[in-house]
């Protein structure tokens, strides 16, 4: 995964590196394109905007439902030592 995932002083925090980026970029124009393509032959106006809002939720929640597993897999494990608030425990 491009995401990494830590606890500081008990609270899950989350950085996407550049290849999140670039994924997200890419995944974007993919379906923009697509979407282009679809909408731009004909009756279905309009189904761009529609697709491109349930790819965001979609995108989003998987996401989400991804990070909070991962998070909750750092926080439960035994090496995870919340005595220094400031200390980084990255999830790679």
């Amino acid at each position: 995964m491009t995401v990494r995932v830590w606890i500081n002083a008990g609270q899950a925090l989350r950085q996407g590196t550049w290849l999140t980026a670039v994924l997200w970029i890419v995944s974007l124009g993919v379906h923009l394109g697509y979407d282009y393509l679809v909408d731009g032959q004909g009756p279905p106006a309009g189904l761009g905007t529609a697709s491109l809002t349930r790819y965001f939720a979609v995108t989003y929640t998987i996401q989400r439902l991804i990070l909070q597993a991962k998070a909750q897999r750092i926080a439960n494990s035994p090496r995870q030592d919340f005595s220094d608030s400031g200390a980084r425990t990255p999830s790679w």
